[in-house]
């Protein structure tokens, strides 16, 4: 039977029915030749052949050979290795034809002008004159670091307190001050007082509170609660339930006598979700289309708060400021404030040999090492006496 020939009349049959599997072998061989580095007659011998020279380790004995191995490259670190023909991202070449950057320029000035400098300064022969007075003891000699004595550096250290070492009285504490200072300093002495008689006050109803208070009141033996229960008599056909503190055990439910959500109920319960959702989110819109509409009073409120927050602020500096005054409190004893040292208008001098010394220096440079926060509160030391009276025995010789 003859074979059927395809037809191959018209343009697009003679496309589709022409053999052209030799073309498509030619093409692939081509192909697979300019992956292979060209055809073999235009190759060089180098590149078809090569000379077997053996192995890496051959020719070495064990130890050296599992040195060579030890300290061999892996292919991954020769992968990860970076190329010497690649230059690197900012590398000295790049650098060479842009120019150097703005840091660099700023230290070769740098380097320049303190080479400059020291071109410029006299050198030192290193004799020194020891009986020369214009030697500068900062300078860096080393002669001078064991004859000159340099002055102790002193360590920066912050203030204990921001109170002034020596405060200065106010104009009513002068030896002849005028009638309206004086007025004020003894204000001043009277509002101590009666803030130190207030203090001492509430103290002492706190102290009240805890002691007398009705915690620590005695029974009254007359009450109702310390009598002794009275007894009742129950009358014939009257029963008299007696309550006990047993409780009753919790009955156990099983489970299928509660109700069960049917289908009805869990679609009903969805819709109800869906709705609220879709509530919700209409409540929003409202919400931000009416604070659209109301943005001069957002940024008034915004104003506001902003004033609020300036004046907090201020408050709290303010706050901050009173408790960097106060003294501390280093030890177990809290500061007390002395008495305001002042004359009475009837204790004021006429002449300066008849005034009268009020404080005691000593006392107010103590209290005043106290209030700055240099040594801790500390109380007066009561000299104790002998709690057994002391006996003297004699011995007798015989």
């Amino acid at each position: 039977m003859a074979k059927n020939k395809k037809s191959r009349r018209g343009k697009k049959n003679q496309r589709k029915n022409t053999d052209i599997s030799d073309v498509e072998a030619l093409l692939e061989k081509e192909r697979e030749d300019a992956l292979k580095g060209g055809p073999v007659e235009q190759r060089k011998d180098e590149a078809l052949f090569f000379v077997d020279k053996g192995s890496e380790t051959s020719g070495l004995d064990s130890k050296s050979r599992r040195e060579f191995w030890k300290n061999k490259q892996s292919k991954a670190d020769k992968i990860l290795a970076p190329n010497p023909n690649t230059p690197t991202v900012g590398s000295t070449k790049q650098r060479a034809l842009t120019g150097p950057t703005v840091f660099e320029q700023k230290r070769i000035e740098k380097a320049a002008k303190a080479y400059l400098n020291r071109s410029d300064k006299k050198q030192d022969s290193g004799v020194n004159d020891i009986w020369d007075v214009s030697l500068d003891p900062k300078a860096p000699n080393e002669y001078l670091e064991h004859t000159v004595t340099r002055p102790v550096k002193r360590p920066k250290i912050a203030r204990p307190s921001v109170v002034a070492s020596v405060e200065v009285a106010g104009p009513g504490a002068s030896y002849r001050p005028s009638y309206e200072d004086h007025q004020d300093e003894l204000g001043a002495a009277v509002a101590q007082e009666l803030q130190r008689q207030a203090e001492s006050e509430k103290r002492r109803r706190r102290y009240e509170s805890l002691t007398v208070g009705p915690r620590h009141a005695k029974p009254d033996p007359e009450d109702d609660m310390f009598q002794e229960p009275i007894e009742v008599k129950a009358e014939p056909g009257i029963v008299i339930k007696e309550e006990s503190d047993d409780k009753p055990d919790k009955v156990a439910v099983h489970q299928d006598f509660i109700d069960r959500k049917t289908r009805a109920d869990r679609n009903r319960e969805k819709r109800q979700q869906r709705t609220s959702a879709a509530a919700r989110r209409k409540r929003a819109r409202a919400y931000q289309r009416a604070d659209i509409d109301n943005v001069k009073g957002i940024i008034a409120e915004i104003e506001q708060k902003e004033q609020s927050d300036a004046a907090r602020q201020e408050f709290s500096e303010y706050k901050k400021e009173l408790h960097a005054a106060k003294p501390k409190k280093l030890g177990r004893h809290k500061y007390v404030e002395d008495a305001r040292p002042v004359l009475l208008t009837e204790e004021l001098p006429k002449q300066l040999h008849s005034l009268k010394d009020v404080s005691n220096p000593l006392r107010d440079r103590f209290k005043s090492l106290q209030r700055r926060n240099l040594i801790e509160v500390r109380p007066k030391a009561i000299k104790r006496g002998r709690k057994f009276k002391l006996v003297h025995y004699e011995k007798k010789n015989l």
